[in-house]
Order: structure tokens, then C-alpha cells, then sequence
């Protein structure tokens, strides 16, 4: 990556440096707990020393912590389970999809979701919400899983 600065890394790097997956990274970046920018390139950049290791590693050791880790690890507050929201991780399982798909129709404005004060996104699972993410599910595109491994890396 050719970065904008000295000290700074990439997303994968930074991924890498901490045993996690890209998207665990952008998400931390995402909801203000790393620092990033773009380079003219338009990659994203990371300013990266000890110190900015060190404590984004004990936050994401925390087992607390908000993040894209998979249905049903982390739940919603009480109170957003109260008034009937459910996570972006509940709606993608319930609907077979992939949570992406969730993002991104949140993202386009197809779906009402808001942010709590830890960084999540929920959604009103309300009759309204619930026909529209089965209209979006029945048009969202579920390829198997054999497709998509003779597909990987753009093979066709």
C-alpha cells in the first residue's frame, strides 16, 4: 500500500497485526475507535504506532465489544429488545441472507434502521420492516455455495 504518510498502514494490515478480519477493523474505524483516512489514491490509511495497537487490541479482547462477530454473541439492549428491534446479525439469519445485503439496504434507505449509543445499527421489526425485508430477501441474489467457490477470485 502506498500510504500518504510514514506510520501508517492498511486495513489489512492492520487486520493482520491483529488476528481479525478486515471488516472487524472498519468497523472499529466505522464507529470512532481507530483513526483512518483516505490517501490520493483513495486507500484507506491508518496512522499506526505501539501505543494505537495496544489499545485497540484490549478493546477488541474485551468480549463486550460491538462488532461484526456473528448472530447472536452480542445482543441488542434490553431496551431496543424491548420496543421489539432486532441487530442486523438476527435479521440477515432470519432471512437467510448475508448481512451485507442488511447493510446495504440500510445503506440505500430501503430499510429504517438507527444507531444506538454503542455504534450498532437496529432495526423496528415492525409489520411494515418485515415485508419490506422479505420483498429485498426474495430479490436479493443466494447463490450456492458451490457457485461461489469455482467463482472465487474471478474465474467464471
Amino acid at each position: 500500500m502506498e500510504s500518504a504518510h510514514a506510520g501508517e498502514i492498511s486495513i489489512p494490515q492492520a487486520a493482520a497485526r491483529l488476528g481479525v478480519l478486515d471488516a472487524a477493523v472498519r468497523y472499529q474505524i466505522r464507529v470512532g475507535h481507530l483513526t483512518a483516512h483516505r490517501t490520493p489514491a483513495g486507500r484507506i490509511a491508518i496512522p499506526w504506532n505501539d501505543e494505537v495497537e495496544a489499545a485497540l487490541r484490549a478493546h477488541l479482547d474485551n468480549r463486550g465489544h460491538p462488532g461484526p462477530i456473528g448472530f447472536g454473541s452480542h445482543p441488542l439492549p434490553q431496551e431496543a429488545q424491548a420496543r421489539g428491534e432486532l441487530s442486523v446479525q438476527e435479521i440477515a439469519t432470519r432471512l437467510s441472507v448475508r448481512q451485507g445485503a442488511v447493510y446495504y439496504w440500510i445503506a440505500r434507505g430501503r430499510l429504517n434502521a438507527h444507531r444506538a449509543d454503542d455504534g450498532r445499527l437496529s432495526v423496528p421489526w415492525t409489520s411494515e420492516n418485515e415485508a419490506i425485508c422479505l420483498q429485498l430477501a426474495a430479490r436479493t441474489v443466494k447463490s450456492p455455495v458451490e457457485v461461489r467457490t469455482r467463482t472465487a477470485g474471478g474465474a467464471v
